[in-house]
């Protein structure tokens, strides 16, 4: 989940900037039942879901992060809050609340911190997207190379 909308209550670009965004989500996680791990103004929740009561605990901890950023006047992009379901047949449907209830797209594919993320976690998809880098950089080379002549 990405954190998004105009009212930041720190200087955007700063080089305090993060440091202070860490300092303002640093509570974050005593709000949540379920795993939490923050990266810079990115967030994963995730549990193992193996019955509608799993599934009722994250639903919860998706109100219980609606509440702590209504509670810190923050927004959440919620175009970029995404559902994986990760090996499991138990399909679940989430909701978090902007501006009225929405429900969470499901994505069965994510890039996160460059690598693709598939909802079976083969590597194929990230092995093929840095094939296609691969490809396109030789190209490049080739094509500055071949410039210089």
């Amino acid at each position: 989940m990405a954190f998004g909308g105009d009212r930041r209550p720190w200087p955007q670009g700063s080089v305090l900037g993060p440091l202070l965004f860490l300092l303002y989500v640093n509570d974050l996680p005593e709000w949540m039942k379920n795993s939490i791990k923050l990266f810079a103004d990115d967030m994963k929740i995730w549990s193992k879901i193996t019955c509608s009561q799993d599934a009722l605990s994250l639903q919860m901890d998706l109100d219980q992060l609606q509440l702590w950023t209504d509670k810190w006047m923050l927004r959440l992009n919620t175009e970029k809050c995404k559902v994986m379901h990760i090996k499991h047949n138990l399909r679940t449907k989430y909701s978090i609340t902007d501006n009225g209830k929405s429900e969470l797209q499901e994505s069965s594919q994510e890039r996160d911190l460059g690598v693709s993320v598939t909802a079976d976690l083969k590597p194929s998809a990230h092995v093929s997207v840095r094939q296609q880098r691969k490809k396109q950089d030789r190209f490049w080379e080739w094509c500055t190379d071949n410039s210089k002549s």
